[in-house]
């Protein structure tokens, strides 16, 4: 079995493959961006950056993990990637927001016209850390949780992820750029 590092590794390499532009990167995975302060902390900023209300959040993760990242980027002092894929979820067995390269390959070459898309973001740093700002809230609303649960982010190393393991296939925002889902101003 892959662990992240070789996972991302092959999201960089998927999207060079299929013309999109990535990001220059480095991976350290032996040194750690995030502790507990730094994700109490994060929670704030990230509080402070977007509408919190669950509905606002809720299936808003491309749009809000673009925005979010160059403020986190800032505020950690490192490069962040952003990250498309789709988790495994061994506590349901079910692959969640899961696509394949014949997705791509027809997003590519048709574009996208729906409203929604069906596909997860997060974002990645050099040492193989993940922060994702909306699935745990979405997850509270699908669930009927209390709103406590609310806006809670997960941050940690991708390879200590219990239950739910997540899996990069596109790196960079350019795909959603080429399928029409993303506009430059």
């Amino acid at each position: 079995m892959l662990n992240y590092c070789q996972e991302f590794q092959a999201a960089m390499e998927r999207s060079t493959k299929f013309g999109l532009n990535v990001p220059n990167y480095k991976i350290d995975s032996n040194f750690r961006w995030l502790n507990d302060k730094r994700i109490t902390e994060l929670t704030s900023i990230v509080k402070m950056g977007i509408d919190t209300s669950k509905k606002d959040v809720y299936a808003q993760c491309l749009a809000i993990h673009l925005k979010m990242l160059p403020i986190i980027s800032d505020y950690l002092g490192c490069p962040i990637f952003f990250t498309i894929g789709w988790l495994d979820d061994s506590l349901e067995n079910k692959k969640r927001f899961y696509f394949d390269e014949n997705f791509i390959i027809d997003k590519l070459k048709n574009g996208y016209k729906e409203n929604t898309i069906n596909i997860h973001a997060w974002l990645t740093l050099p040492s193989m850390e993940i922060i994702d700002i909306v699935y745990l809230t979405t997850q509270a609303i699908i669930r009927k949780i209390p709103s406590k649960f609310a806006l809670k982010i997960v941050a940690k190393h991708a390879d200590e992820s219990i239950g739910i393991k997540y899996k990069p296939t596109l790196v960079g925002e350019d795909f959603l750029r080429k399928i029409g889902i993303l506009f430059d101003c």
